[in-house]
C-alpha cells in the first residue's frame, strides 16, 4: 500500500537519501487480518441467527417512515444487539413468573422443536417495529395479534386463558421495556438521562397498545392512580421514580 508524501516532507526526505514521492506502508499484521475475518464471520452468524436465508429474509433496513424516528430513544436502546439479548432473556424469564403467560407458552410454542426459529421471529418482530416501514411494522403487528386470537387454554388449576387478554399483553409488555432498558442502561449508557429513559417508555408505549395491551403505563407528569396489571399494582412513572432515587 502506497500514497504520495505531504510537500512538506519533501526536503527532509530529500535528506534522508529516501525517494520524496511514494510512502510505502507495511502488510496488514497476519494477526490483524485474522482479527477482520473473526469479525466478519461473527457479524456473519449474527445475520444468519436472525435472518432465515431459507425463507429470503434480509437484515431489517432503517426506514425514513419508521414508527419511530431516527433520533427516537428506541432506535438508540433497540439498536444494539448485546444489550438487547441481555434484556431478552431476563424479558422471558420474568414473564414466565405469570402463570398464564407460561401456559400459553408451553402449550402453543414450538420452541421445543424450533428454538432458534422462536428467538429468530421475536426478535424479527421488535426489528420490524422499532425500524421498519410503518406499514410493515403493522403488517407484523396484525399478524401476530391474529395468532393471539388463537392461543387458548386452561391453566393446571383449571383457570382459562387467552393470548390476546389485554392484562397478560400489558404484562409481557412492561415486562420487556423494562428488562431492555435496564440492559441498555447496565452495558450500553450508564449515564442515561431519566428524560430519555422517559422518552423510551412512551415511544415503546406505541408498540404495546397496538398490540392490545391495557393498561400500558407511561410517564406522566401529573401523578395519577396506579394501575393494575395482571392483578398487581403497578404505581405511576412518577411514584416508581422515587424507587430509584
Amino acid at each position: 500500500m502506497s500514497c504520495t508524501r505531504p510537500a512538506l516532507m519533501q526536503p527532509w526526505l530529500a535528506r534522508e537519501g529516501a525517494k520524496p514521492d511514494v510512502i510505502r506502508f507495511p502488510a496488514m499484521h497476519p494477526i490483524h487480518a485474522l482479527s477482520n475475518d473473526i469479525k466478519r464471520s461473527v457479524r456473519q452468524r449474527v445475520v444468519d441467527m436472525f435472518n432465515d436465508r431459507a425463507k429470503g429474509e434480509r437484515p431489517v433496513q432503517r426506514s425514513a417512515d419508521a414508527l419511530f424516528g431516527q433520533d427516537s430513544v428506541i432506535w438508540r436502546v433497540h439498536g444494539d444487539v448485546g444489550t438487547m439479548m441481555t434484556g431478552g432473556i431476563a424479558s422471558l424469564l420474568m414473564q414466565m413468573l405469570h402463570p398464564a403467560v407460561l401456559a400459553g407458552v408451553w402449550d402453543h410454542s414450538h420452541f421445543r422443536e424450533d428454538m432458534q426459529g422462536r428467538l429468530r421471529r421475536t426478535a424479527r418482530f421488535i426489528a420490524i417495529t422499532t425500524y421498519g416501514d410503518r406499514a410493515q411494522a403493522k403488517r407484523a403487528i396484525e399478524r401476530v395479534r391474529a395468532v393471539h386470537g388463537f392461543v387458548t387454554g386452561q391453566m393446571p388449576d383449571g383457570r382459562p386463558y387467552r393470548a390476546d387478554d389485554p392484562s397478560l399483553l400489558a404484562w409481557v409488555h412492561v415486562v420487556e421495556a423494562y428488562s431492555f432498558l435496564k440492559a441498555w442502561i447496565r452495558y450500553g449508557e450508564p449515564m442515561m438521562r431519566v428524560a430519555d429513559q422517559d422518552r423510551y417508555f412512551t415511544e415503546i408505549a406505541v408498540i404495546g397498545e397496538t398490540m392490545g395491551a391495557d393498561p400500558v403505563p407511561v410517564p406522566s407528569a401529573k401523578p395519577r392512580r396506579s394501575s393494575r396489571i395482571c392483578g398487581q399494582t403497578w404505581p405511576s412513572m412518577p411514584e416508581r421514580k422515587k424507587y430509584h432515587a
